[in-house]
């Protein structure tokens, strides 16, 4: 019995297999508490041609499609699929209360006979048809499906069969216009029980995953799981202001490529939903930093609450204890030590003072080739004539020939009415060598309440015209949170400074792959405001896309094409 892409029609239906209800009395519809949305057959099947063309198999969606309906049809069905292709699927999840959910799924079509034949199908058995209900046996409990007006419903019970929604888009709002695939959690409409049991689960689930890591120290072990404690412990304070969780997934075959996106809301005048409206894009300082070539660029906007300024500085402190140790291991004299440990103890205070200060703007760009690495990053800081006055004192007590300053050097450059901190050390990893030269160069500067930091190859002159840039600029719009990778770039960079023999063949494997992907190669992640919440967005770019598709073709890693033609497509 061939067991094809049905699945793909019949996975949803199948998902009301958890039986939880017997049969009752007729019910008016309830608004579900979940709901899964599909845009639609005709999308999808454009999906499958374009995940086709990347694993190198043409027309993908008719050698599904073909068979899947003379499937269908050699079974006796009624008619062909039947389905309006251009309308959503879905289904949804609905409380009865603590203990009943009931679940049904949905499907545009007129002609409910072909989708059944899929059911029986996949259960392998027969079905039997009483009053317009189809009840089909499968896996020790039954579906129940009948038809309603332009839709065809499959659910766990008779009694969910009887309360669905004539029309089912309403519970979808928008989500199949927006998403390929998409479901919806609202959070207001479950049972305080429910709300109550979910950290206390979640805590559970995270602790089985949370095993020390290999090569991790007891300290940053502890660390790691003192921050997903607190994160939990957060957690239950919240989740009674939630309003809805959404996960949408769109492929974009126009532009090929394809993203993520997490939304999360907080119900109307709740303390979450004044944390969410403090999420907010804007003008930045330091804009001029995010280069569209960068391998990698970041920046950070917004007001930080109480909480999180706590614990950025708790962070911060820890930071501190962690550096001070590092540097025992340099072998820096006690001159060098001394004056290190005081310029380490007012730069942390005065990043304590601007966090603090709950408001940030700061961004990074990181350049990457063969023989060079170059870090470029700016922020907004507090007291920064205190900064300004620590890295005079340092270079003061530096030697004033870097020959004779051996492990630790500074030099004072004056620059556009401020002074340029030029620190230089023996470069601590031999990796770097190759990117940064035998000694490592840090350029730092302060300007206003803006401070400027270059680090790597040619730090002095990127310095410079990244001041230039930035002193010049007026500020560009940004959103609160973003981060761009370009994957081939640091594929690259991994390939060179990984120890892992394993991960470093496949570093360089990635990157080799990379003249495939073009100037559209980039991975990111970018947090906006919406709407009493946040979108948080993983998006893949086209070029990116390509680039794994000829590495699965060599490798073989997703055998698409083996599964094909194993289910007689």
């Amino acid at each position: 019995m061939r067991k094809t892409l049905s699945l793909t029609l019949a996975g949803v239906v199948l998902f009301g297999s958890v039986c939880l209800a017997q049969s009752a009395p007729e019910s008016p519809p309830r608004e579900p508490a979940a709901t899964i949305s599909c845009a639609g057959y005709d999308k999808l099947m454009a999906d499958l041609d374009m995940i086709g063309e990347l694993s190198g198999i043409t027309k993908l969606s008719q050698r599904i499609d073909k068979p899947l309906r003379m499937l269908t049809e050699s079974r006796g069905a009624k008619g062909r699929l039947a389905l309006a292709t251009k309308e959503p699927w879905g289904g949804a999840f609905v409380v009865v209360n603590t203990l009943l959910w009931e679940m049904y799924a949905f499907f545009p079509t007129t002609n409910i006979g072909p989708l059944v034949e899929l059911a029986k199908i996949r259960a392998g058995s027969m079905a039997t048809e009483q009053n317009g209900v189809f009840m089909l046996p499968f896996a020790g409990t039954t579906l129940y499906a009948a038809q309603n007006n332009q839709w065809a419903y499959f659910a766990d019970s008779v009694r969910t069969l009887n309360a669905v929604a004539p029309d089912p888009r309403v519970f979808l709002g928008d989500l199949p216009k927006r998403y390929d695939l998409a479901f919806r959690l609202s959070f207001r409409k479950l049972p305080q029980d429910y709300r109550n049991e979910f950290v206390p689960r979640l805590r559970e689930s995270a602790q089985l995953c949370m095993e020390q890591m290999e090569g991790e120290s007891d300290e940053q072990y502890a660390a790691r799981l003192n921050l997903l404690d607190h994160a939990i412990r957060q957690l239950r304070y919240v989740i009674n202001d939630l309003d809805d969780v959404m996960l949408g997934w769109n492929l974009n075959t126009k532009e090929k490529s394809t993203h993520l996106d997490l939304e999360v809301t907080a119900k109307s005048g709740t303390a979450l939903a004044e944390r969410f409206a403090q999420i907010k894009g804007g003008r930045s300082d330091f804009a001029a930093l995010l280069s569209p070539n960068a391998a990698l660029s970041a920046n950070v906007l917004g007001v930080l609450t109480d909480a999180q300024a706590g614990e950025i500085g708790g962070a911060l402190a820890d930071l501190r204890q962690s550096a001070a140790k590092e540097w025992e291991k340099e072998g820096l004299s006690e001159n060098e030590r001394r004056a290190a440990s005081q310029f380490l103890d007012e730069l942390v205070g005065v990043l304590d003072k601007t966090v603090k200060n709950k408001k940030l703007d700061a961004a990074l760009s990181l350049s990457v080739d063969s023989t060079a690495a170059t870090l470029l990053a700016g922020a907004k800081v507090a007291d920064a004539a205190t900064l300004d006055h620590s890295l005079r004192q340092l270079a003061a007590n530096s030697p004033k020939d870097e020959k004779a300053g051996g492990q630790f050097h500074v030099k004072v450059e004056p620059y556009q009415g401020i002074s340029l901190y030029a620190i230089s050390f023996p470069t601590p990893d031999p990796g770097l060598v190759t990117l940064v030269g035998k000694r490592l160069e840090i350029v730092m500067g302060v300007a206003g309440d803006k401070l400027l930091v270059a680090a790597g190859r040619d730090a002095l002159p990127r310095f410079k015209e990244a001041f230039d840039q930035v002193r010049s600029g007026h500020g560009k719009e940004v959103p609160p949170f973003q981060v761009r990778l370009a994957v081939p770039s640091i594929a690259s960079l991994v390939a060179t400074l990984s120890k892992n023999k394993r991960i470093k063949a496949g570093a360089a494997m990635l990157a080799g792959f990379g003249i495939t992907a073009g100037s559209k190669n980039h991975l990111s992640f970018t947090l906006t405001p919406i709407a009493r919440g946040f979108r948080a967005r993983l998006e893949v770019e086209g070029g990116l896309l390509k680039m794994l598709g000829k590495l699965n073709q060599l490798t073989g890693w997703i055998n698409l094409t083996g599964w094909i033609d194993a289910n007689g497509m």
